[in-house]
């Protein structure tokens, strides 16, 4: 009797935990059966009905915080996908740099929460869970007719009245086991769209690589984190980092629209590198890295190292972050150099001063008869924004924020700080460029998503989905192409905004780059379409694009 009490106040409290935090019909449906499912599987595992219903419970609870540590940082709930992106020696090494005291917390309150299975392991004996084994088969029925009326049951980002606001933690991630299994199950995990062309209106085109360009100047592409315009927000339009501080030589501001929002960089790298949207694998849009594992055979950087061309990827985080170690090695990238190894070269702290001092160091030592094309991604302007120790010289740009006509604090303040450091610091990267004597070189500096602070501005409530045919200013940010003792003007689109997928088309486009047939359909398509992937005929000039790099053999997605 002792073991049932025990069963039936565990599930009791579970559901009660649930009805509280979802607070609809429809959530709450999908999370009680969703645990249900936990402790009916844990029973099959274990034979012991007390102990799989409080495992169930712990994993409820585990799915719970982490969806508001991911939200609270992102802006996004917690996904099926993130369990298997992110589950992994890199993504626990990322936790501990960023967030070290909150990572040394969850697990102290792990074994916590692990002193009661002794006691209940010993509560009862190993049992024939075929009660288990039925219920599986009834949630599995339901779940099925979950699937059947998934797009009339949604109700994404909506908050419930309780828990601060909650948004739906537990049943989005059962809506987006859901919504894998239905996208595997129709085979649309890379979206080649309607049959808007027939066959015969698709070309297939040559991949070969023309190389007759005689400029190769070194590239370098510095992607810098969560970094927006300030002045494009009123709560952030301060006048120690003015619009100009983002402009190109020629004094324009260039807009890009980049496909995430509070997080994913990950996103903005690969639709950079490979030049293809994240957007074209719906719901696994964050596994593009994984799904994409060897099946791309012309991209941006198979233009340039066919054209001689050495490839360096210089990261803050480890390689392997996300699953990055698989699209480096798909792209073929000659060397990596992640955090550990910059951490051996400059220790511990290592910050853009230090990325930049890197990569000068590289261009100064090499031969300069072949090009080099560097990538690497910043770190000052990364989350968390908390305050830290500063050195006599960051002071003065905080005495500069404090000095600016619009008052600032807190987060939004330290922000702003390290964006005018950023922004310092690069320009001091380009200097000392200039002093030296080596080939020239010609740098793409653009923005990544934006913190998760700003949705806030727009009183957004849950996650931030903004359609690929949809512009907004939480997706929008800046890039600019410029030259270091370049003996020649680039050529820059006059276009207002361009999509991030066509940032490497503009980058080769800049410098003159001939281009290999499909390389040449792109830019054409990129002229034409003013630099929109998704926005240029309604969507269809990007499918019509993902069916010529699939029959050309460029591409070779699901």
């Amino acid at each position: 009797m002792k073991k049932y009490t025990s069963v039936f106040t565990i599930v009791i409290l579970a559901i009660l935990f649930l009805v509280l935090t979802e607070n609809q019909t429809i959530p709450n449906i999908a999370s009680i059966l969703l645990y249900l499912s936990l402790l009916f599987i844990y029973v099959i595992a274990l034979g012991r009905y007390a102990l799989s219903a409080y495992l169930a419970l712990v994993t409820i609870l585990g799915i719970y915080i982490s969806s508001i540590f991911k939200f609270g940082i992102t802006g996004q709930t917690l996904h099926v996908i993130d369990l298997w992106l992110h589950i992994n020696t890199e993504s626990l090494f990322y936790g501990f740099q960023q967030f070290p005291t909150m990572m040394a917390a969850v697990f102290v309150v792990f074994l916590i929460f692990l002193i009661p299975c002794v006691w209940l392991w010993k509560l009862e004996k190993r049992s024939t869970p075929y009660v288990a084994l039925i219920g599986c088969l009834l949630i599995g029925g339901v779940f099925s007719w979950f699937v059947s009326y998934q797009n009339n049951l949604h109700n994404k980002g909506r908050p419930s009245m309780l828990f601060f606001r909650d948004r739906f933690h537990v049943s989005s991630l059962a809506f987006s086991m859901l919504d894998a299994a239905d996208a595997i199950a129709r085979g649309t995990i890379f979206d080649y769209g309607n049959a808007t062309y027939s066959e015969a209106d698709i070309p297939t085109l040559s991949t070969a690589s023309v190389c007759k360009s005689e400029y190769q100047p070194n590239l370098v592409s510095v992607l810098r984190e969560s970094t927006y315009i300030l002045g494009d927000f009123p709560q952030t339009a301060i006048g120690g980092v003015k619009n100009v501080d983002f402009a190109a030589l020629d004094g324009r501001v260039r807009r890009l629209r980049v496909e995430s929002h509070g997080g994913g960089t990950w996103l903005a790298m690969f639709s950079m590198l490979t030049g293809v949207s994240t957007y074209g694998f719906g719901d696994f849009q964050t596994l593009a890295n994984v799904l994409s594992d060897g099946r791309l055979t012309t991209t941006f950087v198979s233009e340039l190292k066919n054209c001689g061309y050495e490839t360096l990827v210089i990261t803050t985080g480890k390689n392997g972050f996300a699953k990055s170690d698989a699209l480096h090695k798909t792209l073929g990238i000659d060397r990596v150099v992640d955090i550990d190894e910059l951490r051996s070269k400059y220790g511990v702290e290592v910050a853009d001063e230090e990325i930049y001092e890197f990569v000068t160091s590289v261009l100064a030592e090499r031969n300069q008869d072949q090009p080099i094309f560097i990538f690497l991604d910043t770190v000052s302007t990364h989350a968390p924004y908390n305050d830290r120790d500063r050195s006599e010289e960051l002071l003065n740009v905080d005495l500069m924020l404090n000095n600016s006509d619009i008052p600032i604090a807190g987060i939004e303040k330290e922000y702003a700080l390290r964006v005018a450091t950023s922004n310092k610091q690069f320009a001091e990267f380009k200097v000392n460029l200039s002093r030296s004597q080596g080939k020239p070189v010609v740098i793409l500096d653009f923005g990544d998503h934006q913190p998760y602070f700003t949705k806030s501005y727009f009183s957004t409530e849950g996650v931030v989905r903004v359609p690929p045919n949809m512009d907004h200013a939480l997706v929008t940010t800046y890039y600019r192409i410029d030259g270091v003792n370049t003996p020649k003007s680039l050529y820059r689109l006059t276009d207002d905004i361009v999509d991030i997928p066509f940032l490497g088309d503009a980058l080769l486009k800049s410098i003159g780059f001939e281009p290999s047939p499909i390389y040449a359909y792109r830019r054409e398509m990129m002229l034409r379409c003013k630099g929109r992937y998704w926005k240029c005929d309604q969507g269809d000039a990007a499918y019509k694009l993902h069916r010529i790099l699939r029959k050309s053999g460029a591409i070779n997605l699901f």
